[in-house]
């Protein structure tokens, strides 16, 4: 009804709520809304999948994402509490302002493995990749995903990325103490007010991690960074 109770949308669907789901209901405009989740070229709609509740929120695929939706914000490569074969992590926080799917997400350091099943991060924020997801292993944090070992970050000079169908969402390069932090037994940490990719590239920017967590290295895995 050109948007009198229907919605009236451009390169978005109407979507039905799937609440009311009776033949009755979708004869009211105001039980439809607009489709909020990019498909396809771009357009937003869930065609031949189940449609979201209206008031729902995008969940983005890393097929959607720019430079910019993704930071690395903290990286504890050299652990003492436990070796660095099971406790090397790194943190990244969404800033996209949507929920974000991480299926497909490719880390790469001195390999590439891509994130495999549903790992969906708020809003705002963070989640730990790590080489190892045992907690009572990997000295007390909460890994998301275990990348293994075919990934390792140097305690000297190294980098890791993450980004998606080969291309680069964010990347940081440490430089064996030059400009970044060198720490053992404690993380490099972003400052909070420098989470954009450009920032994270200056070592300035970062600092070492203070607060003990688990087995007792330093570091606030998934949670916010204290300032620098």
């Amino acid at each position: 009804d050109n948007g009198v109770t229907f919605p009236d949308p451009q390169g978005a669907s109407m979507s039905l709520d799937p609440t009311p789901g009776t033949a009755a209901s979708n004869d009211d405009g105001t039980n439809w809304c607009e489709g909020v989740t990019p498909y396809g070229a771009g357009d937003l709609g869930t065609p031949g999948a189940a449609n979201p509740a209206c008031g729902a929120s995008a969940v983005l695929g890393v097929g959607d994402l720019v430079v910019g939706d993704l930071v690395i914000t903290e990286i504890l490569q050299n652990p003492t509490a436990v070796s660095d074969s099971v406790g090397e992590w790194f943190e990244v926080l969404n800033t996209s302002g949507s929920d974000v799917d991480l299926d497909g997400l490719e880390i790469t350091s001195n390999a590439t493995v891509p994130v495999v099943g549903t790992l969906v991060v708020p809003a705002g924020g963070s989640v730990v990749f790590g080489v190892n997801a045992d907690p009572l292993l990997n000295g007390g944090v909460s890994v998301a995903f275990a990348y293994g070992s075919s990934i390792t970050l140097a305690n000297d000079a190294d980098e890791v990325s993450i980004g998606a169908g080969g291309a680069v969402l964010d990347e940081v390069a440490w430089d064996n103490g030059v400009t970044f932090p060198d720490p053992s037994g404690a993380s490099m940490s972003l400052d909070p007010g420098q989470t954009d990719p450009a920032a994270n590239d200056t070592g300035g920017n970062w600092c070492t991690g203070a607060s003990a967590f688990g087995a007792g290295d330093l570091a606030t895995p998934g949670t916010a960074n204290p300032p620098c």
